[in-house]
């Protein structure tokens, strides 16, 4: 049955009374439907904009990951290079240290040489008829005296010089002396100790030292 057969079988008076009802609670509904309608339009934008922010917000956290992971990447390979430039260093002060050495070595050297080929100049003061010997010409008597150790260490001499005393007293004017020479760019005490020990063992296998 239709709504206008339903008024057509009410009273005369009761039609438009009841058809201005009718029209009313239809506007009523309508509006209320328009204003659900609305409401559902504005839930359905707002769950559309947070999908679109969690979305974003989900390629953000992907940047930030991939941009942590090349982070990470490039911290190994900075680590891996500061290692590499540690044992550069390493190596390089090594062969400082070398160069240092061998040049220390060539200082020492050059100095014995000198004082070998000076040995007049630096040593005259003291002895007369000076001459330079070589530790090995008296390695009979010094082995046959001395402890092998002994024996070994004196034969590492720098230098060993022999003459006589420029100012001795008269009664030793002609007595034969050794001088035991240690010869260092830096002296120290050890080279103080190792000369007066050499001396001694000189003068333990006979030789005024």
């Amino acid at each position: 049955m239709t709504y206008y057969q339903i008024l057509e079988r009410l009273p005369e008076p009761m039609r438009l009374p009841m058809a201005d009802l009718v029209e009313t609670m239809e506007r009523e509904m309508r509006e209320q439907l328009a204003v659900r309608r609305q409401d559902f339009d504005e839930l359905t934008a707002t769950v559309r904009d947070l999908a679109e922010a969690q979305k974003r917000t989900e390629q953000r956290v992907e940047e930030l990951a991939e941009a942590q992971k090349r982070t990470e990447q490039q911290v190994t390979v900075l680590a891996q290079r500061v290692a590499e430039l540690a044992e550069a260093q390493k190596r390089t002060e090594q062969q400082i240290r070398f160069l240092v050495d061998k040049v220390d070595a060539l200082d020492g050297q050059m100095l014995e040489l000198t004082y070998r080929n000076k040995a007049a100049a630096y040593f005259g003061p003291l002895l007369r008829r000076l001459r330079v010997v070589s530790p090995h010409t008296l390695e009979d008597t010094l082995e046959a005296h001395l402890p092998q150790e002994e024996f070994l260490n004196v034969l590492r001499l720098d230098l060993l010089l022999t003459g006589k005393a420029r100012h001795a007293p008269a009664e030793m004017a002609d007595a034969k002396v050794w001088l035991a020479v240690e010869i260092s760019v830096m002296v120290d005490r050890e080279d103080v100790a190792r000369a007066r020990w050499r001396a001694a063992s000189l003068r333990k296998a006979g030789y005024r030292a």
